[in-house]
Order: structure tokens, then C-alpha cells, then sequence
């Protein structure tokens, strides 16, 4: 999400952009028109990853569209150049999503830098970098390192810096919430054959592993045919024991996973299905069966509860933009909710995105930021609860929101 925050009178008339994309085909910047009057206002682009860069871009005078206009403060961006871009640019203030702070350098320094190109003196300088660490309410971070920050505090550094200069106009590109986990059941499947000699009696096996790679074979064909929300993941666990001996047993681990139990249970009966003809075409016995009692069902998110605890986790400093990106991850809290609200919100723990189950999360996990949002997050949890304790109209509300989630869920 890009944020446009202005003073002025500025719009932008249907801009667009051509690029090459890495695969050799084009992409272009979606069009659209954005015009307001001489007053503070919120203008949210819903474009993602590097259009919105691209966005920016073209405000800043950094790219030049192909077609269209960029008109700031009522002049047109196109006719600019030397001295009268920069003055224009002076006016336009940029915090940037991974805050682009010089780890090496102190607040004040990191504040200050915008202010030496300017070439202002170093009182000017001291007080203007009081004046914005105090409107972010950093001054006591006024001498901290960047590395001593968390991401809340260091996304603030990056406001005060980009409204050293006092710009006409702040940019900000975005800075997690419920996000829905989808339903999970986790399944065994098991075959069992006749063990034979693989060279000198061949003939007489019947081979287990035979049927489990015909069963991952057509695991692999029914993906074509499966909805976005559906995901089946599975590892062999037992493959035989020796090459010289055709396996008499072997057995897979899968996870199914789906939007909603009823599709992911759908799912669970064609793979049944599956099983069943690997074990007719091979001549072995087949199994299929859950590995736990009770399945992972799919999250229900309450948004009216979400809302509670962005109010709070903004008010300690953080920013939080809505997620756009539906979550393909499972959990029992997806039971729980079921029943009664829950929130289970996401708290960064590293500056750049990282794969779950990976080594760079086991170190973003590690490291101070990942150890302060440990912290951060207790305290958000805390301070909703409080809310929700002092507001019983806000709890009956966010109740009934969830009553009505639920019933619509049952509808699908």
C-alpha cells in the first residue's frame, strides 16, 4: 500500500509505465487518476510489491510515465529539470518500507543528514531534529544507534527524518492481523505387499513401494484439478530396506489442507479413492487414516477483533498495514475460533521478509529485533485484553461479529 499524504493541490492523470519483467514479457503500472484539494488527506493505492516502488517513482520525478500526467502542487512534473526539479523534490518527503537508516549512525545523525545537504547551519539542525524526534515522541532515543531500535522506533526515525526538511508532501510506502489459517488433516498411508528376491525372484513380490509412488504419481495429477486454497504436501517415511529386496511395507506422511473442512475433506475422500486403486493395481493392501484425533480446522477472523489490537499495536508505535496475502499456513487456533473470537496477529521479527521453516527464520527468531518482539507482542496482547475488559459493549459487539462469521461459514 502507498500512502499519498499532501498539503497541496496535486493529481495524477492516468500515468502508465512499461517495464520488462525477467521471463522477457512486459508489465505495466496499472492506470489510474488520484486529485485533491489543498488539505492533509490518506490516499491508499492497493497496488503491491514493485508497482508500488514504481508509484513512487513516478511522483518523485525518479521514473518518467510513458503516457499521462504527474502534476504536484499544480505544476507538471514533465517540463522539469535542473534546479527547478530539485526545488520540487525539496518539497517531497519519502519513508521508505525497510526505513533505509545507516545502522552505523546515530538517531540524530540518521535525522540529520537531509538537513547537512541543505547545508543548514548546526543550530537549525539541533532544533529541527528535536522538533521531529519530539512529534514522533523519540527524543529520548535522540543519541541511540540504529541497531539498538526496534521496528516500530525505527519506522518512526524514518517519519522524522523524511519530515526534517518540512516537506509539502510525505510518501510512505507500508511500513500483521488475524490472517485466515486454513483447515489441516494430518494422514498416514501405509502399504503392504510381499517381500521377494528383486533379481532372482521378481516374480514372486508383490512391491509396497510400487503402489505409494502411483499414489504420489496421482497426488501429483489431481493438483491440476484442484482449487487455489487446496494444498497437499507428503514425504515417504518408509521405502524398503534393501535395493535387492522388493519392499513388503512402506508408508508416507501427507498433510491435506484446504479454505474450509468440507473442501478439505472432499479432498480426503478422493485421495482415498487413490489409495485404493494403487493397492488394486499392485495387488497390495492399502491404508489411509488420520495421524491425530482431532483436524486442524480453518481460522474464523473477526475483523472488529483485529481492529482492537491494530488500535492498540499502533498506539505503542508500530505500523500495520492490512494483509493482503491470504495465509496457507494451518493451526488448532482455527478450532478455537470455531467456537469463540481469537485474534492471532503477526509481529515482524526481521527487517526483510523470511520463509517460515527456514535457517533465516531460526536467526530472525534470534536476533534483537525477533527478541524485542517478544516483548512487543505481550504487551499488544495485554493492552487488548484491558480494552476488551474495560469496553463490554466492544466485547458484545465483536461476539456477534463472530456469531454472524460463523453462520455464514455453515452457508458455504
Amino acid at each position: 500500500m502507498a500512502h499519498v499524504h499532501q498539503q497541496t493541490g496535486s493529481a495524477i492523470g492516468n500515468p502508465s509505465r512499461m517495464c520488462a519483467a525477467q521471463d522477457g514479457r512486459s508489465n505495466q503500472t496499472p492506470r489510474f487518476s488520484r486529485s485533491h484539494p489543498a488539505r492533509i488527506i490518506p490516499d491508499v493505492f492497493r497496488l503491491r510489491g514493485s508497482l508500488i516502488n514504481q508509484l513512487l517513482q513516478l511522483v518523485n520525478r525518479l521514473e518518467t510515465p510513458d503516457s499521462g500526467t504527474v502534476t504536484i502542487a499544480g505544476q507538471p512534473l514533465a517540463g522539469l529539470r535542473g534546479k527547478e526539479l530539485h526545488r520540487l523534490r525539496r518539497r517531497i518527503g519519502m519513508v521508505f518500507q525497510q526505513f533505509n537508516l545507516l545502522e552505523g549512525k546515530t538517531v540524530y545523525h540518521n535525522i540529520a543528514i537531509p538537513l547537512l545537504l541543505e547545508h543548514r547551519s548546526k543550530k537549525e539542525i539541533d532544533q529541527r531534529v528535536d522538533e521531529v524526534l519530539a512529534f514522533v515522541e523519540l527524543s529520548d532515543k535522540r543519541g541511540a544507534y540504529v541497531s539498538q531500535l526496534s521496528g516500530g522506533q525505527k519506522q518512526r526515525v524514518g517519519i522524522a527524518r523524511a519530515l526534517a526538511t518540512s516537506p509539502e508532501i510525505l510518501l510512505c510506502d507500508e511500513a500483521i492481523m488475524t490472517h485466515a489459517e486454513i483447515a489441516c488433516a494430518p494422514i498416514r498411508i501405509e502399504f503392504r505387499g510381499r517381500s521377494s528376491h528383486a533379481s532372482a525372484n521378481p516374480q514372486d513380490g508383490v512391491n509396497a513401494l510400487d503402489a505409494l509412488i502411483l499414489t504420489f504419481n496421482a497426488i501429483g495429477l489431481m493438483r491440476q484439478q484442484l482449487p487455489q486454497d487446496v494444498r497437499i504436501h507428503g514425504i515417504i517415511t518408509k521405502g524398503g530396506d534393501a535395493p535387492n529386496i522388493i519392499p513388503d511395507h512402506t508408508e508416507a506422511k501427507f498433510y491435506i489442507r484446504a479454505a474450509t473442512v468440507k473442501r478439505m475433506m472432499d479432498v480426503y475422500h478422493r485421495m482415498e479413492r487413490i489409495v485404493e486403486g494403487a493397492a488394486l493395481q499392485t495387488g497390495c493392501k492399502g491404508l489411509l487414516e488420520p495421524t491425530q484425533r482431532n483436524l486442524a480446522e480453518n481460522i474464523i477472523p473477526t475483523p472488529s477483533f483485529d481492529a482492537v489490537y491494530h488500535r492498540v499495536l499502533e498506539s505503542l508505535g508500530e505500523i500495520v498495514p492490512p494483509d493482503d496475502h491470504r495465509s496457507l499456513g494451518s493451526s488448532d487456533v482455527g478450532n478455537v475460533s470455531q467456537v469463540i473470537p481469537v485474534i492471532q496477529p503477526m509481529i515482524p521479527i526481521s527487517d526483510t521478509p523470511v520463509a517460515g521453516h527456514s535457517l533465516e527464520k531460526v536467526a530472525a527468531c534470534r536476533s534483537e529485533k525477533g527478541l524485542q518482539s517478544i516483548a512487543l507482542g505481550a504487551k499488544a496482547l495485554a493492552l487488548t485484553a484491558l480494552e476488551l475488559i474495560e469496553n463490554p459493549a466492544l466485547l458484545d459487539r465483536i461476539k456477534a461479529d463472530h456469531r454472524a462469521a460463523v453462520a455464514a461459514q455453515e452457508q458455504l
